[in-house]
């Protein structure tokens, strides 16, 4: 038989789900080193607790619990699990792992003497850490060792194959059959996990083919003429944004508060993928831009550009002199004479001006702007420093602020 594979559903995590194929893989060597039979069950409900998985074979059923952690891993049965000195979750309610894996266990047995009519059925547990660890797992007891292996994935393979033994559950003798080779064709119907074959279901399991949206959403972007106001553009590309990332989250069952905390999600998820954080940077940078744009009325497709938008109107830009500001904390800091609170640096304090970049500026507008710049220095023009001082000076209907 080989190795069969269920999936009942997609992971929450992309570490879980290359967690799953990694063991996917393993187990296929397996397979063909040994010429094992193996049943494999991923994302599984039993009992009231969700296993990440759950593997069968005929000497053996045992919990495979995925944990994105590596490092220096200290492992016990009383108080938490630690990674490089940071605890290490155990699923819900914020138990440690060796308490979710002996829940997960006794529930699971409990299940699976049910469904499978098994009354003496004995279950393992695997915790595997997806990223190279040092495991200390010294505080685990002997007693504790018969049921419970904890390892990363380059002894991922070396555990199973001695485990799926039934090598170390009580004192049964080396290989000892658990299940016949009946049983073990029958484990899917008994589960009611037939319909989850990985091999049969095919793309069915994984939704939409990613490369061929990728396809379609690189053409969509391709279509978009250039000559376009630059508003339409970005609108345009926000709806193909908006249709790449739902389209990666939907088999996802994590409730987001807004569309941009499912992009956070899909960033955090894959960064790992990034070579740098040059790509977090471009999708900060464009939903800024389109919340600037949110209100901007849109144009026909084929409107043509409005030379007065271009930006060889530019005329200039902003200044703002962040670095003045860092200058004279941190001398105050060497002199001493720094102290707590707010610090505002404005035009008086040369935190704001003009850029250089003014070379479509005419000599009277730089007049104007240079006269402007001294009236605010004198105090005759005050600048309202909220939404609020804004519209009593000018009113509400002048102009739009930002949020």
């Amino acid at each position: 038989m080989g190795v069969r594979i269920y999936k009942i559903s997609e992971y929450e995590h992309a570490a879980e789900i290359r967690q799953f194929d990694a063991l996917c893989r393993i187990l296929g060597e397996l397979e063909t080193q040994t010429g094992g039979e193996y049943v494999l069950v991923g994302n599984y409900n039993i009992e009231g607790v969700e296993l990440d998985a759950l593997l069968f074979t005929p000497q053996a059923a045992l919990v495979i619990e995925f944990k994105n952690w590596g490092g220096s891993i200290v492992a016990g049965e009383n108080g938490p699990w630690t990674s490089d000195g940071r605890t290490i979750a155990g699923g819900a309610y914020g138990k440690s792992p060796f308490a979710q894996a002996r829940l997960n266990r006794s529930r699971t047995a409990a299940g699976l003497r049910k469904y499978l009519g098994c009354e003496r059925l004995e279950v393992g547990v695997v915790v595997v850490f997806s990223r190279d660890a040092e495991i200390d797992a010294s505080g685990l007891s002997e007693s504790v060792g018969k049921w419970l292996s904890v390892c990363d994935n380059r002894h991922l393979g070396a555990v199973l194959s001695r485990r799926s033994l039934g090598t170390t559950l009580s004192s049964r003798s080396l290989g000892a059959q658990i299940f016949t080779a009946e049983q073990m064709r029958d484990i899917p119907r008994r589960l009611r996990i037939e319909a989850y074959d990985v091999q049969t279901a095919g793309e069915g399991l994984a939704g939409l083919h990613v490369e061929s949206v990728a396809t379609d959403l690189f053409e969509q972007v391709d279509q978009i003429p250039a000559d376009i106001d630059i508003r339409l553009r970005y609108r345009l590309l926000s709806e193909v944004f908006h249709q790449a990332v739902e389209g990666k989250l939907q088999q996802s069952k994590t409730k987001f508060a807004g569309f941009f905390a499912k992009v956070d999600y899909l960033l955090t998820e894959n960064r790992d993928k990034m070579r740098d954080a040059s790509l977090s940077a471009s999708v900060n940078a464009f939903r800024i831009r389109l919340r600037r744009l949110q209100n901007a009325p849109l144009q026909a497709l084929n409107a043509p550009r409005n030379p007065q938008n271009a930006p060889e109107a530019v005329l200039t830009s902003a200044v703002k002199r962040v670095d003045n500001g860092v200058f004279e904390l941190c001398k105050a800091g060497v002199e001493g004479t720094l102290t707590a609170g707010d610090v505002n640096y404005d035009i008086t304090t040369g935190a704001v001006d003009i850029a250089e970049t003014d070379t479509l500026m005419s000599d009277e507008c730089k007049a104007a702007v240079a006269a402007a710049k001294e009236k605010i220095l004198s105090g005759e023009i005050k600048v309202p420093a909220t939404a609020e001082e804004f519209d009593a000076l000018y009113g509400a209907d002048f102009y739009t602020l930002d949020d």
